[in-house]
């Protein structure tokens, strides 16, 4: 379900990724940094927020994946069109190598278009899907709703087979 879209995801493994938090500690032999209090990782637009934080690296040493927790995770993002999206959930595990941020706990997605929420969520920021489990909830707001009416009814219908 591609309901939200982010920024240009070609874009995203050639930035930066910037991370701050109040403390942290760094395991040189596994390679894993463990932050904690007011998390903040930044990449271009997208903003990943938290209270703690741990990471994973690959056997090259690059880091693969960040696990956040709080009460709630946040992240925001800006889109293409300048409006912006945001989501949270009790966690958060963002995958850098496959560019996924997967959202458990109470996980809800919000922009413009409307709302999508579940136990669990699923977002490929590469391909813009977007996949839901554990009780989905989906609102679509007015205007967006219209819009979605109109191009479904300006479609040709399909013949019987």
């Amino acid at each position: 379900m591609a309901l939200i879209g982010v920024s240009l995801a070609s874009e995203r493994p050639a930035l930066p990724i910037d991370i701050n938090s109040d403390s942290g500690r760094y395991d040189v032999r596994s390679g894993a940094y463990h932050l904690s209090g007011n998390v903040r990782i930044t990449r271009g637009d997208l903003t990943v927020r938290a209270e703690e934080a741990r990471s994973f690296s690959a056997a090259d040493g690059q880091v693969e994946r960040i696990e956040l927790y709080g009460s709630p995770t946040t992240w925001n993002d800006v889109l293409e069109d300048g409006s912006e999206v945001e989501g949270e959930s009790l966690e958060i595990i963002y995958d850098f190598t496959q560019n996924i941020i997967t959202m458990k706990g109470d996980a809800r997605i919000r922009n413009v278009q409307g709302a999508f929420s579940g136990s669990k969520l699923v977002y490929d920021l590469d391909n813009q899907d977007l996949v839901g489990d554990g009780g989905v909830n989906l609102i679509i707001e007015p205007e967006t709703g219209e819009r979605v009416g109109r191009q479904v009814s300006d479609q040709p219908d399909e013949p019987d087979n």
